[in-house]
């Protein structure tokens, strides 16, 4: 479980990475290069798993614009992504049940389980590239 005197940061066009930062000390403690623009980061309830949301990549490529990244022993490791298209994440929010994430793209949104029993992203081969309008909210 994430020690609750760490801070994660993200952000920018051109940052690309996740870092983990001791708030006493203002040290830095662990990078996570994600080759994308970081829109939102959110902690599952126990700790155990980082949802990446990402906006622009660097080299434009239809990659996840949704990354889950397991925690375990001060560490983080790849679990893997789920949401490909040619668009970016502008804004996402954690539901209070703390499972389901919202993403808005351009001119999509979605809501997703990430975390908990019977997530709709659960391993590395799982995706999805079903696009919806803003009309039509889809629940995965």
């Amino acid at each position: 479980e994430p020690k609750s005197d760490y801070i994660l940061t993200g952000g920018g066009k051109k940052e690309s990475f996740i870092r983990m930062w001791n708030i006493h000390n203002g040290k830095r403690v662990e990078d996570i290069y994600v080759a994308s623009q970081i829109t939102n980061l959110f902690w599952s309830e126990d700790g155990r798993q980082l949802l990446a949301c990402h906006g622009f990549r660097e080299n434009h490529q239809a990659e996840p614009k949704m990354n889950l990244w397991n925690y375990e022993n001060d560490s983080f490791s790849y679990a893997g992504g789920f949401w490909k298209g040619n668009f970016r994440i502008v804004g996402s929010a954690l539901s209070h049940d703390k499972e389901h994430v919202a993403a808005l793209g351009d001119d999509t949104f979605t809501v997703w389980k990430v975390f908990g029993n019977n997530c709709s992203m659960s391993s590395k081969s799982s995706r999805r590239s079903s696009l919806l309008t803003t009309d039509d909210m889809h629940i995965h």
